[in-house]
């Protein structure tokens, strides 16, 4: 009988703690299957666009700070706008989270469109601070203080934008004075401590936006510093100068850079020959003083031919397809001095060019053609190397010539032209009065 009542006892004391057990695990397994669908709910609710739904995102799951931040964003940006809404939202989510820049970001937008400056200032500043590298808000940053007129405070940002972004310094540039603000004021507070290149930038930037003259001013500066310039940048500047017709800076720019290293190749300095790498001994540039390479249709252009009269290269140039097109497949600016002749010698050859409208040199006055105009005789058929000239006397002015490959259209038959053309060691040299007097007593009769 004792052993019975034991038995039961055991029995519903079992019971018992299996129950006990039973409920300490269910009721908290049921309260986290519970928050575990409410926050899934809450995650279906907040990938949401629609500003309802993101509420009811933020009511299942208040403490994560990127609900707030998509319904603060969905209000700022819905259509219409709710600026007063989008701030309260974006609030909580920096309060939430007060590491997130992107939430600043989206907060300093929200205080913008409301009205509201020095929330806007402290919210751009606090987003720029927690993520130095990014670019983006740099950017916003800068354009908020030039939108608002403050463009002192837009530096530091743009400076920090160009020393991550380089290549959009002409973004920041055009921004900048598109707002109104003086371009030098920018070229002190920005584009003078900034990277060469970017430095150099902006003066190119002058020039295409008709501010030559404030860049030739800046240039001065550049110069007088006698830091090293990149290259590419430099001669950037100095083909700027040679589109928009400034040739006399253009000239004086690219005196400098081959003064000091920057542009190499061509003959030493100081020169007689006026051609800049007359002899094609260096891949040409293709910008600055030094040749300018254009491919046409039906034609090939190689620099670097060896068939050369002098040194290792020359200039060929192949006509592929029979046509009877105007062609210029190589043009330089050569810097002369007005009232001063000049002696223009080369020496070509060629290969069964077909045409009688043959390749030859051409100088033009690039700001009056009228004024000065000539060519040397063509070159046709198959010949060997041979010296072709032509003098002539700059107007008066004339600060730069145009010195060309060219071959005009065939008025005759035969028109097309076909077959190859070499070119080397171009020169232009000034000639005296008395050597152009004894020339022209040479020709006559």
């Amino acid at each position: 009988m004792e052993l019975r009542e034991a038995e039961i006892e055991m029995s519903l004391g079992g019971r018992w703690g299996v129950t006990v057990f039973l409920l300490a695990v269910f009721i908290p397994g049921s309260w986290l299957i519970a928050t575990l669908a409410r926050l899934g709910l809450a995650g279906a609710c907040g990938d949401s666009l629609d500003a309802p739904t993101l509420k009811r995102a933020v009511a299942l799951d208040p403490g994560n700070p990127q609900w707030h931040y998509n319904l603060g964003t969905a209000y700022l940006w819905s259509e219409g706008g709710n600026p007063a809404a989008a701030v309260a939202a974006l609030r909580e989510a920096v309060r939430l989270n007060p590491h997130g820049a992107l939430s600043w970001s989206a907060l300093a937008k929200a205080c913008y469109a409301a009205g509201d400056l020095s929330c806007a200032d402290e919210a751009f500043e606090r987003a720029a601070r927690l993520a130095t590298a990014k670019p983006r808000l740099a950017w916003e940053a800068g354009l908020h203080y030039v939108i608002t007129r403050r463009p002192a405070n837009a530096m530091p940002h743009l400076q920090r934008l160009l020393r991550l972004q380089p290549y959009r310094a002409d973004e920041v540039f055009a921004m900048l004075l598109r707002a109104g603000v003086d371009a030098e004021f920018v070229w002190r507070q920005l584009a003078r401590s900034a990277a060469p290149e970017v430095r150099l930038g902006y003066l190119s930037f002058l020039v295409s936006h008709e501010a030559a003259g404030a860049g030739e001013k800046f240039w001065t500066e550049v110069a007088a510093a006698g830091t090293p310039l990149p290259p590419a940048a430099a001669t950037r500047y100095v083909e700027e100068l040679l589109r928009y017709r400034h040739y006399h800076a253009a000239v004086k720019v690219w005196t400098y850079l081959r003064q000091a290293g920057t542009v190499t190749g061509g003959d030493s300095l100081p020169t007689a020959n006026l051609v800049f790498n007359g002899g094609f001994e260096q891949t040409p540039l293709k910008h600055g003083l030094d040749w300018h390479l254009q491919t046409q249709t039906y034609m090939r252009v190689d620099s670097g031919d060896r068939r050369a009269h002098g040194g290792r290269r020359a200039l060929r140039v192949e006509f592929t397809v029979p046509d009877n097109s105007e062609y210029e497949p190589a043009y330089q600016f050569v810097p002369v001095a007005p009232r001063q002749s000049y002696i223009l010698s080369a020496y070509v050859c060629s290969e069964d060019i077909t045409s009688d409208s043959g390749p030859r040199l051409r100088v033009l006055d690039p700001q009056c053609p009228a004024c000065l105009g000539l060519s040397v005789e063509g070159t046709v058929g198959t010949q060997s190397w041979r010296r072709v000239e032509a003098q002539f006397t700059v107007p008066p002015a004339t600060e730069v010539i145009r010195l060309s490959l060219w071959r005009p259209r065939s008025r005759s038959f035969p028109m097309e032209i076909s077959g190859q053309f070499w070119l080397d060691d171009v020169s232009l040299r000034p000639i005296s009065r008395g050597e152009t007097q004894a020339a022209v007593r040479a020709l006559q009769p």
